[in-house]
């Protein structure tokens, strides 16, 4: 077969001289820095150190998700938990041995927690983080406002706006939504099946 193709390469030179004669070794040594920098290049997919921990770690040193446009993403998280990232969304999520700290930094997302009552599940959007042990939410920022859709159990939310009770701090149950949009925040009754029919 070598000599097949050596006798290609020597017809070819001779109708066209400007014709380069790429050996297989060349041809390797030309292929080998563009992916030795693409593989240098990407970004860590190691889990940060346990004395980095919380939300700055998940946006500054985490391991960054995302979904193009047009594609949904469902993905096990190293924990057990599952996220679902709609489509043109991106997360960055960072774990240690106290929290488990993930920021969404576009778009929506769906979590179904692993329960681990020692480290909370914390995912942080614009200025409002909500947090779980064990259940399943709905993040989203999008069109200048952060919603957080309890599917199931029980999440944390705190806002960096108040609420209508002068709380930063909201318990929100299944079947309820918070929404905040510049200084406003309002929770209200939702339909889950409706609300999750994205996914």
């Amino acid at each position: 077969m070598a000599d097949a193709s050596d006798a290609l390469l020597d017809r070819l030179t001779r109708l066209h001289p400007k014709v380069i004669d790429l050996s297989l070794d060349r041809l390797t040594a030309l292929l080998a820095v563009p992916a030795t920098l693409w593989f240098t290049s990407r970004p860590a997919e190691h889990p940060v150190p346990p004395a980095l921990s919380g939300e700055q770690v998940a946006q500054a040193a985490g391991t960054r998700l995302f979904s193009p446009a047009g594609r949904r993403r469902n993905i096990q998280l190293p924990d057990g938990s599952r996220v679902i990232l709609d489509a043109d969304s991106a997360i960055r999520f960072a774990f240690s041995t106290d929290k488990r700290a993930v920021a969404l930094e576009t778009g929506r997302a769906y979590f179904a927690v692993q329960k681990d009552k020692s480290r909370p599940f914390s995912v942080s959007t614009g200025k409002l983080t909500a947090t779980a042990v064990g259940t399943a939410f709905d993040v989203s920022r999008l069109s200048g406002r952060e919603q957080v859709t309890t599917t199931e159990g029980l999440v944390r939310v705190v806002t960096a706006a108040a609420t209508h009770n002068g709380s930063r701090a909201t318990l929100l149950p299944a079947g309820m939504r918070l929404t905040q949009k510049d200084q406003s925040v309002s929770v209200d009754p939702v339909d889950v099946t409706r609300e999750s029919a994205w996914r």
